[in-house]
């Protein structure tokens, strides 16, 4: 979980490419570090910590024509300058960054008899002699890029971990692991599929595969993953894409509508399965929870939702009577692919729903459907999270035969999504604060509503929260309930609102302090709508500004909290 960057071309300053390196700061952030290229020779700089420690080191004149740059999540040692990358091969005739996990290191390591400096993976690629010939050997991701001293050409490999390569008007050439990196570069890149290796020279970019034959890629557009801002230019990229959100939803409406998306996904095209089976990690699970619930009550098809990450462990019996559901914000998230792998293996239809429509996990499904979020920068998904939730809906209204009906209740939804009282959400995060620990309880849709909002709590504001159905609360967790405890309570849905008052009276009675979430409720957070399936979608968004105002009086950063990245591309 790294992001990797690499340039050849025209005499360019450092500073530029280490600011194209922190597009790519939400995939790691414990260490970086640049190598480069030029006239006068080649140069190494790299530091633990955050970008910003890299960027104040670096010579103000210093000029590259080639070089390779990479931000580090750590899998393999601890963050320090010798565990970050560049590494350079043994003879120092190499360099190379490296965005994956090597499953077999410790074996090569061994086997070779390597004299490593760090305890990092990458460096069982410090004795590279032939290219492609050492990843014969190699288990495990990588999307790699490898740089000479003694000459400006550069080397890729991919596997598993994304990786890209673009080309401006001018034949500079830049690599990346994400298309963010690309804004005002190019539009349009090479998008690499597993087991292709290039070679980058001023002349030419040639691509190959493991048995060194050359091939023909394609490109695709990538000007819709591109960011329209840089992070100087917000106060936090989570605070925008918060407020982003209402337009996000309009345009998925749009979208859906001009290009008619969902003209496959019709009651055709669900009569075929007698079930549904949701799989994904984090946020992302927490809508197939959502998705579940709407394909059920909708739909009547028998549903579920599995975290990916336990999924191949399960004794399943596949079918092609159940349809698989895979959910991934990013497309690239490893347990996701690993759940699609074994998913393709046993000949089971596939459906991803992601917001990178070029993704891994997009081109290998069977079907995809992108979400039209936009890019989501910050690491704690909210955007992305209700255009899952709406594309879902959508979907299951299209099979019901009341698409118009389910473009109107988004529209509805995108238009009251930041209609509620800021200052009572100020007021919370005040008495959150200095908490160590929060309960969250909800019934039904309002269960799952509870699970994201505590997430999105401890991602950023570092509070252990508690997320439970109500009724559970009796089951012995009012154990932990004492005097002062902070109690949120969703309660959207009418027919369950006297049981959520009752629980919310079972905690209070030992202590603990209530704040309803509820439409019904004129005491706590009010929400501006009743519709029991639009509810996930807006009663979500008061609980990612309250996670957002938590985390900035407690002086954290909501964008980049500690030890987390967002594309989990590793295992």
């Amino acid at each position: 979980m790294c992001g990797i960057v690499g340039y050849l071309g025209q005499s360019v300053c450092a500073n530029w490419l280490v600011s194209i390196l922190k597009k790519l700061e939400y995939r790691g952030y414990d260490s970086s570090g640049v190598a480069g290229l030029n006239k006068e020779g080649f140069k190494l700089i790299k530091k633990p910590g955050q970008i910003l420690k890299l960027e104040k080191s670096l010579p103000k004149d210093w000029e590259i024509e080639s070089g390779i740059l990479h931000t580090r999540w750590a899998t393999h040692g601890a963050p320090s300058e010798e565990n970050a990358h560049p590494h350079l091969s043994r003879d120092k005739s190499w360099a190379v960054v490296h965005n994956g996990i090597i499953e077999n290191a410790d074996f090569l390591k061994e086997k070779y008899k390597l004299k490593t400096i760090g305890q990092t993976d990458t460096e069982v690629f410090e004795n590279i002699d032939e290219f492609v010939k050492i990843f014969d050997e190699v288990k495990g991701s990588y999307a790699i890029i490898c740089q000479k001293t003694d000459r400006k050409n550069l080397f890729i490999a991919k596997n598993q971990s994304p990786l890209y390569v673009a080309e401006d008007k001018s034949h500079n050439i830049l690599i990346a692991s994400d298309p963010i990196c690309f804004t005002g570069f190019s539009k349009s890149a090479f998008m690499l599929k597993n087991g292709i290796f290039a070679e980058i020279s001023d002349q030419s970019i040639c691509f190959y595969d493991r048995k060194g034959l050359k091939k023909d890629i394609e490109k695709i557009n990538v000007e819709n993953c591109q960011i329209v801002c840089n992070e100087s230019e917000v106060e936090s990229f989570m605070l925008k894409e918060i407020f982003e959100q209402p337009l996000a939803l309009k345009r998925q409406v749009e979208t859906y509508k001009k290009n008619n998306v969902l003209r496959r996904l019709d009651k055709n095209f669900i009569k075929k399965f007698d079930r549904a089976m949701f799989v994904a990690c984090g946020s992302a699970f927490h809508a197939g929870l959502i998705g579940a619930k709407y394909f059920e009550t909708l739909l009547n098809l028998p549903s579920e939702a599995v975290v990916a990450s336990e999924f191949v462990y399960n004794k399943r019996v596949f079918d092609k009577k159940t349809l698989f559901v895979l959910i991934s914000q990013s497309g690239e998230t490893a347990d996701t692919l690993k759940a699609l792998q074994t998913i393709k293996k046993a000949g089971a239809y596939s459906l991803a729903i992601t917001n990178v429509a070029h993704s891994s996990l997009a081109q290998s499904a069977d079907l995809s459907l992108d979400i039209c979020a936009g890019p989501e920068i910050a690491v704690a998904s909210t955007k992305a999270y209700v255009c899952m939730l709406s594309a879902m809906y959508l979907l299951a209204k299209n099979v019901c035969g009341e698409i118009d009906q389910g473009f109107k209740d988004i529209l509805d939804a995108s238009n009251k999504l930041l209609d509620f009282d800021f200052n009572k959400v100020e007021a919370l995060a005040t008495c959150l604060k200095q908490e160590k620990m929060v309960v969250m309880i909800g019934k039904n849709f309002d269960y799952v509503t509870a699970l994201e909002a505590a997430l999105k709590l401890q991602e950023i504001a570092y509070i252990y929260t508690m997320a439970l159905p109500a009724g559970e609360l009796k089951h012995g967790y009012l154990a932990l309930v004492e005097e002062g405890i902070n109690i949120i309570s969703f309660a959207g849905e009418k027919n369950l609102l006297p049981k959520m008052i009752n629980a919310g009276l079972e905690a209070q009675s030992r202590g603990g302090v209530l704040t309803m979430v509820s439409p019904w409720s004129g005491d706590g957070i009010m929400l501006p709508i009743t519709n029991q399936f639009l509810l996930p979608i807006v009663s979500i968004v008061p609980m990612q500004y309250l996670a957002y105002r938590v985390s900035t009086l407690k002086n954290l950063s909501p964008d980049k909290p500690r030890n987390l990245a967002k594309s989990v591309t590793v295992e």
